[in-house]
């Protein structure tokens, strides 16, 4: 039955690329695994058209892309794309290591949405289409940023969840400039307590200064 299910949404792939021959991928779900890769797909990365799917999960993402990126999207898709309509996309930015590259990446921007559902209404396969960026200096600059930012509210991302929910609630007066006093007064602790928590979130999150402190938390939208 998969199998079947597969072969037509693969037959509709093919189709859409010959009218619009762009780079199309069908993943499998949970694991994202490889279904379909278009002509436009293989020959970006050097596969040779007349192979099948060749690589597994773990050889596409790791060859082909930054992987590290790759991994915390597709923790990111994993939790998004159920909650997803059918008429939605998840929309991205990729460095993707194509044969045309004249750095070590090429950036496209990509948007999955739903491609079939079971009888449940469970998402089982997802359609991918990725379009190269436009190479210029100022568009580059752009991409190059918007990355930059992605990784470091990812990388902040990390160290906000090791933050006990106490040291949340501290973290956001700190960033409003309140006192050790005015904190202890609202949330009926000592103040030796609160000056403890203080240091410990400062310490967690590599904050030397006030502008740190205030800079992590309008990452999480704290203030």
């Amino acid at each position: 039955m998969d199998k079947n299910i597969q072969k037509k949404l693969i037959e509709k792939v093919k189709i859409m690329e010959e009218i619009m021959p762009y780079n199309y991928i069908i993943h499998r779900l949970p694991d994202f695994s490889i279904v379909y890769l278009s002509k436009m797909a293989k020959k970006n990365i050097g596969i040779p058209e007349e192979e099948n799917n060749p690589l597994s999960f773990h050889e596409y993402f790791s060859s082909f892309f930054d992987f590290e990126a790759e991994k915390e999207r597709i923790k990111e898709a994993a939790v998004r794309i159920p909650a997803m309509d059918n008429d939605s996309y998840f929309t991205f930015f990729q460095h993707v290591k194509t044969i045309h590259a004249t750095d070590r990446f090429d950036c496209f921007v990509s948007s999955t949405k739903i491609f079939y559902r079971d009888e449940k209404g469970e998402p089982k396969y997802t359609l991918t289409i990725a379009f190269p960026m436009i190479k210029g200096e100022s568009d580059s600059v752009k991409v190059n940023r918007l990355l930059l930012e992605k990784k470091n509210v990812r990388d902040k991302w990390q160290v906000f969840s090791t933050l006990t929910n106490r040291e949340k609630q501290i973290l956001q007066f700190m960033a409003r400039n309140a006192t050790s006093q005015e904190i202890a007064e609202k949330l009926f602790i000592s103040e030796n307590t609160v000056q403890t928590h203080r240091r410990n979130v400062k310490r967690k999150i590599g904050a030397k200064t006030d502008f740190d402190v205030i800079s992590f938390a309008q990452s999480f939208d704290l203030i």
